[in-house]
């Protein structure tokens, strides 16, 4: 009881000022502390845009991301390969950018960000970084800072569905060759 106590103490300090007109982005909140005070019914759940949902009314979003570097022992070239996880099935369009710096630009339709990290630093020799970002509140973007611009047949961007014997969710997977040397 202290405890839960202590977290309604702190999550009312933190949040004084937007208290007063009683709405709370709780994704600047502790998560123990946002859901006690939640449950307690002492602030109102700002959810943002729930637009994106699919037909069974569950949140569209992206739930996580991961990123790896493999090297092809052949060529001794590098692949950077990110995955995004979704909790529906990703509608994707991808794009290259030439300028001001080489960018590769995947579009994830109907899905939004989810609480996740949305800046990364990649390894620098396929790809630099990546940058996750809402557009409209309707659907993510994702951009990849690259080296060199690529050419088609230098990177790859698909879909893989839902995988319930691994537990795994809908992914969008972005794969990244090194450019011959």
């Amino acid at each position: 009881m202290l405890r839960f106590k202590v977290c309604i103490i702190a999550l009312v300090l933190f949040l004084m000022p937007t208290l007063l007109c009683n709405t709370v982005d709780l994704s600047t909140v502790p998560i123990t502390a946002a859901k006690a005070a939640a449950a307690q019914g002492e602030v109102k759940v700002y959810k943002g845009d729930t637009k994106a949902t699919d037909s069974k009314n569950r949140r569209a979003e992206v739930t996580a991301v991961r990123w790896s570097v493999q090297t092809d022992a052949d060529t001794d070239l590098k692949k950077v390969r990110v995955v995004l996880d979704t909790t529906v099935a990703p509608k994707i369009k991808t794009s290259m950018v030439s300028s001001p710096v080489p960018r590769l630009v995947v579009d994830i339709d109907g899905i939004v960000p989810g609480n996740i990290v949305r800046e990364y630093k990649l390894d620098g020799t396929a790809a630099e970084s990546a940058v996750i970002a809402a557009i409209g509140g309707k659907s993510t973007r994702v951009t990849i800072d690259l080296p060199v611009l690529l050419e088609s047949n230098d990177y790859k961007v698909f879909t893989l569905p839902v995988d319930a014997a691994n537990k795994k969710t809908y992914r969008v997977v972005i794969d990244i060759s090194e450019k011959c040397r």
